[in-house]
């Protein structure tokens, strides 16, 4: 039976690779979009190297075979190599051979001899020995998917895991609140503790025409972060309001984790549209904020820190126009004057900086520097 591991372990185990001189092959299973491929993108640029992915299961024989070479005193048939053996200038390759199990037995054959040898056809074919080569491969009956038995003599020369999903939801959820995944996407999967709702794997058995998984859940995100981020017109309604906006982005939600997952969940952002706080009045309250409208309370005044923070959350939290700007110059501001005022260890446990939804980009520099301050780790 394979080791079942984290996506930590896996990260650990490239690390490890990564310190060989001539490191074997690690054969990772696992249901498709677990974040196998985000893992060693993160590996690979952390690090300035050359990452190759290649999806097996889209490849044809041909696609190995390359280009003929021609010329004077070329006399039998000779092949350029294919881009995978390309020359890099940066200090390491690593391959992604995803999907190896459900490629056709011609291309899998041809995958191995680079797995196994790190060459492919023809002299010129070859791989620096460091060379870290990663597989993954699906689990057949437990996804839904045909696969390729690999041969026992395949086997033992590579090293071979699985991904333990038994974990997965709070693994992901701890690197979606990091990556900036939108705040409606992260609260829907973590107020529901059942697995399915993130990695649908029954939906995979049942070989669903789509089903939800953890990439699909991070396409919603951005569906949900581009149309915020669309200007609008004077007059013109939020597009949560327009149904042509709100039927475009059903569609593309139920296309993306299937239409039980997707249903649910526009469901969901509905229920929790309607109990949230009326948007005038959040925009009234942001008026009223004395943090930026009363340059003598600055930081002195603790109570109009915290009501600016709260604010800031709460315009976050219920994705109100404008409030990405709002959290963006409360940030700024208490960034560019708080060494004007110097808080007790009462008046900092009290702003709720720690909870503050940190889900743009943008925003993230400013409010880890202040995280420290008021920590009081960076004095």
């Amino acid at each position: 039976m394979r080791p079942r591991v984290s996506l930590q372990r896996v990260a650990e185990m490239l690390a490890l690779l990564d310190q060989m001189p001539n490191p074997p092959a690690l054969m990772v299973y696992g249901p498709p979009g677990i974040g196998k491929t985000t893992v060693l993108k993160r590996f690979a640029e952390d690090r300035g190297y050359d990452l190759r992915v290649k999806h097996l299961s889209r490849m044809d024989t041909t696609d190995w075979s390359g280009i003929p070479r021609t010329g004077d005193g070329v006399e039998y048939t000779e092949f350029l190599p294919i881009n995978l053996f390309q020359k890099t200038t940066k200090k390491k390759i690593v391959i992604f051979f995803d999907e190896l199990n459900t490629a056709l037995p011609q291309v899998l054959n041809a995958a191995l001899d680079v797995i196994l040898e790190k060459k492919g056809d023809g002299a010129r074919a070859t791989l620096p020995p460091e060379t870290i080569i990663v597989a993954a491969g699906n689990l057949g009956e437990e996804d839904g998917t045909y696969v390729e038995e690999l041969s026992s003599a395949v086997k033992t020369r590579m090293i071979q895991v699985e991904f333990d999903t038994s974990d997965a939801r709070d693994q992901w959820l701890r690197w979606a609140k990091a990556a900036g995944v939108a705040t409606e996407v992260v609260d829907h999967i973590e107020g529901h503790r059942d697995l399915d709702v993130l990695l649908d794997l029954g939906g995979f058995q049942k070989n669903l025409d789509q089903v939800a998984t953890p990439r699909g859940w991070e396409r919603v995100s951005d569906y949900l972060k581009t149309l915020d981020a669309r200007p609008r017109e004077d007059g013109q309604r939020p597009w949560r309001d327009d149904p042509a906006a709100w039927g475009l982005f059903a569609d593309l939600v139920m296309g993306t984790i299937g239409r039980d997952r997707g249903a649910a969940f526009l469901s969901w952002l509905q229920e929790r549209r309607a109990d949230a706080p009326d948007p005038q009045a959040w925009r009234e309250r942001v008026a009223g904020c004395r943090f930026l409208t009363d340059a003598t309370s600055v930081l002195g005044d603790i109570a109009a820190l915290v009501e600016a923070f709260a604010c800031a959350e709460a315009g976050l939290q219920h994705a109100h126009d404008g409030a990405v700007d709002f959290a963006d110059r409360v940030l700024r501001t208490v960034q560019a004057r708080r060494q004007q005022h110097q808080f007790t260890a009462n008046e900092r446990a009290a702003v709720p900086l720690g909870r503050f939804p940190l889900v743009h980009r943008r925003l993230r520099a400013a409010h880890a520097a202040l995280a420290a301050w008021f920590a009081g780790t960076d004095e």
